[in-house]
């Protein structure tokens, strides 16, 4: 009887490692530029672990309405499971799984971080992974809360 093969995914760890948050004197209406990076970063030691960052970057080019937020997070995990897993399985887990996990968390962060700040929270759009639709350039409006 042949073996049936098991794997999966494991997320330890979310982790925020660097804010960055100036803004000027508070207006009633902004537009902003959005950018979003990811990457993935493998564990020399151990390739069942790795790491998915991101890098978000919300600004704005005006020199009288200024704003520059920056959030750089990280996701830690591993894959778990026993057998030879074929490359597109780890492939989907790194490239589409991880960071469909690890992005809602960062969403969170930044609409509670704006929210405690005076803005009006910041949520970012959905991102489909499976389909690489990372965004850059986008604008956005964000209105002061009253």
């Amino acid at each position: 009887m042949k073996k049936q093969l098991q794997v999966g995914l494991k997320f330890h760890l979310f982790d925020v490692f660097k804010i960055i948050f100036e803004r000027g004197t508070p207006e009633k209406a902004y537009k902003y530029n959005l950018k979003i990076n990811n990457a993935l970063k493998i564990n020399e030691d151990n390739p069942a672990k790795f790491q998915i960052y991101f890098h978000v970057t919300i600004g704005s080019n005006d020199n009288e309405k200024p704003l520059n937020i920056q959030v750089e997070a990280t996701g830690h995990f591993e894959l778990v499971g026993v057998g030879n897993i074929p490359a597109d399985v780890i492939d989907n887990y790194k490239n589409i799984s991880a960071p469909s996990i690890v992005y809602p968390y960062i969403r969170a962060f930044l609409s509670n971080l704006t929210l405690q700040a005076g803005l009006n929270p910041i949520n970012l759009p959905p991102v489909n992974f499976a389909t690489q639709q990372i965004f850059e350039g986008e604008y956005l409006e964000i209105d002061e809360m009253e």
